[in-house]
């Protein structure tokens, strides 16, 4: 075998780079992705007044999905408004008390339009902390979401014990002085 020809060269740097990008890439990913979770052992009575806390400080607690009684996820269409104040995260907790483990994630809206383009499952998120794939058939955008503005989207408490909040977060309104 001879010397590599100048293009093979370039194409084995062309290489290089993209894995090194890609590398990076992955790498501030994962990094944004632990900034936005946390995760910790907890007791009841600490996640109950947690869940609590959350709610009451929510400017609406009405939720955007409900079930009905035939097991079906509805969007209550009726809490959309064209002119909803802007979110700034799509917010998830979920409560396991058999494993006494709390998670929160809090997406960040930029975060949210850039990986789920137009069409969002919540209800993936909701199936994933449930373990029941059965409803999986909810149509909702990203743009639904943001005209339901900051407040409850989903709030179920399980039979065996397991509570998942999901909730768009306004941003912080300053005090006036």
């Amino acid at each position: 075998m001879g010397q590599p020809s100048s293009t093979q060269a370039r194409i084995f740097r062309i290489l290089i780079a993209i894995v090194i990008f890609g590398a990076l890439g992955i790498g501030v990913f994962l990094l944004l992705l632990k900034s936005w979770t946390t995760m910790r052992d907890d007791e009841q009575g600490h996640a109950q007044i947690e869940i609590a806390r959350i709610l009451e400080e929510m400017e609406d607690s009405q939720p955007y999905l409900v079930e009905n009684a035939a097991g079906e996820v509805l969007a209550n269409r009726q809490l959309e408004s064209d002119d909803a104040a802007p979110v700034q995260a799509l917010c998830l907790v979920v409560w396991n008390p058999n494993r006494e483990r709390w998670v929160q994630i809090n997406y960040p809206y930029w975060f949210v339009r850039l990986k789920m383009r137009s069409e969002l499952s919540v209800t993936l998120l909701h199936a994933m902390a449930k373990e029941d794939w059965s409803h999986l058939l909810v149509d909702i955008h990203i743009s639904d979401l943001e005209r339901r503005g900051p407040g409850l989207i989903l709030h179920e408490k399980r039979p065996d014990g397991r509570e998942i909040l999901v909730w768009n977060l306004g941003f912080s309104r300053k005090s006036e002085n």
